[in-house]
């Protein structure tokens, strides 16, 4: 696997694996936390109870310790590196990413810097060329995000209906964003993906007006409706929320999306973010 650093400034640094050190930079031994975020398990317990319920889980801030190596064959280049890269790392304000290249595609995670890098050697640097050290970040996004994925379909008059496809490959939950012309009202689908009454579950918008265009993410801590004129419109909704996201490991699946007083050629679109527990692997079920 290689591992690249990509500053804000959009400058890369190849830290590990076949490119390790092309900059001068490369990642040491004993870096942690990269591989996966904690998660801790929720208990409920009542005054008397004997033991407790389980409630269920959530996942912790993903914390990194990345030891730096940074050498040069002169002092310049040494310095110049040295300046470099503690530039590029920037402060907690701004951030930098982990990109992950393996077999299992590209995936990134992006960080800030928590603390400030402390360099651990006892001597002047300066006098070989060559730095030690240690940056401690944290991703508030506790996911590798792989490439985004989209399916889309076309009406051919203003009242039509057809299918997108959905698909989840990642070992985590996905939550669509859709995108949905206007005028027209849209009924998307918001599938429980269990054998229960909300199987099959469907929720229509309201009718969108002219420049109404709608963004919709299902993902929970998000603004779930957004229209392009910036209308009031997640209150036209009635309180009536997506609920389900799309399960680990699910295959591509056609799904039923619909439009009615539209007018011929609005689309609707989703788009599905992939998120990884890990750089690399996750795929199989």
């Amino acid at each position: 696997m290689d591992l690249q650093l990509h500053s804000s400034t959009g400058r890369v640094w190849h830290i590990h694996g076949a490119s390790a050190g092309a900059e001068g930079v490369a990642l040491l031994e004993g870096a942690d936390g990269l591989w996966e975020a904690p998660i801790k398990s929720v208990w409920m317990q009542g005054a008397f109870q004997e033991g407790a319920t389980y409630v269920g889980f959530r996942t912790e801030p993903l914390d990194v310790i990345l030891p730096i190596g940074i050498r040069g064959e002169t002092y310049a280049e040494w310095a110049h590196a040295d300046s470099l890269f503690r530039n590029d790392l920037g402060d907690p304000d701004s951030e930098f990413s982990l990109v992950a290249i393996s077999e299992s595609g590209q995936r990134e995670l992006k960080l800030r810097l928590t603390d400030t890098p402390v360099n651990v050697r006892t001597t002047d640097p300066g006098e070989d060329h060559y730095t030690r050290l240690v940056v401690q970040a944290r991703a508030g996004w506790p996911r590798w995000v792989g490439e985004a994925e989209a399916s889309g379909f076309t009406s051919t008059n203003g009242n039509s209906s057809g299918f997108v496809t959905v698909t989840n490959p990642t070992d985590t939950w996905l939550y669509p964003l859709w995108v949905c012309d206007a005028p027209g009202k849209w009924s998307l689908p918001d599938f429980s993906w269990r054998d229960d009454q909300w199987h099959d579950r469907v929720i229509t918008t309201p009718t969108l007006g002219s420049g109404e265009a709608l963004t919709i993410d299902t993902y929970p801590a998000n603004e779930s409706y957004v229209s392009a004129n910036g209308s009031n419109i997640a209150g036209r909704f009635g309180g009536v929320e997506f609920l389900f996201p799309i399960p680990p490991h699910t295959p591509p699946t056609q799904v039923p999306v619909k439009v009615s007083g539209g007018q011929a050629g609005a689309s609707v679109m989703v788009r599905m973010t992939r998120n990884w527990r890990r750089p690399r692997g996750g795929d199989s079920s």
